[in-house]
């Protein structure tokens, strides 16, 4: 009878600690497609206004296309850093490298930003995705984009 129960007791504990685990990769986000907005200069991007902007902002499923990361902020905080994205999967809390290491940012104003740079980026399933965006090894932002 103990036996029983202490197994019991020890699957439900664990139970308990998995849902934590699972829910801990998607709670902390509000899942909320992240904005339009334009900028000084009449572009049209997704993101955070005055932080990191993408054109390009149609995600279809499993097909490759280019967009374009733009920066605002302080020099130091791009300067010469390669660019990461790591994309979260809202439903399942998966999490794939979507850019690794690409380019080094440098101080080039286009479209209003501080610095800009170029990417190709796939995500393999529809649904809404946050775009965790690493500047080196610090989290720059998120962009919250819904693939078709």
């Amino acid at each position: 009878m103990v036996k029983v129960s202490l197994r019991k007791g020890i699957m439900f504990l664990f139970l308990v600690l998995l849902a934590g685990c699972v829910s801990a990769n998607t709670s902390n986000t509000n899942w909320v497609v992240s904005p339009e907005f334009e900028t000084s200069t009449g572009t049209k991007m997704v993101g955070k206004e005055d932080k990191v902007g993408i054109i390009g902002m149609n995600f279809e499923a499993n097909k490759p296309n280019k967009y374009l990361f733009h920066f605002w902020g302080e020099e130091s905080e791009f300067m010469g850093k390669k660019l990461k994205v790591i994309g979260v999967k809202n439903e399942t809390g998966e999490e794939i490298v979507v850019v690794e290491n690409r380019g080094e940012l440098g101080v080039s104003e286009i479209n209003g930003a501080n610095a800009s740079l170029p990417t190709t980026m796939k995500l393999p399933a529809t649904g809404l995705w946050r775009l965790d965006v690493y500047l080196g090894d610090s989290l720059f932002d998120s962009i919250i984009v819904d693939v078709e």
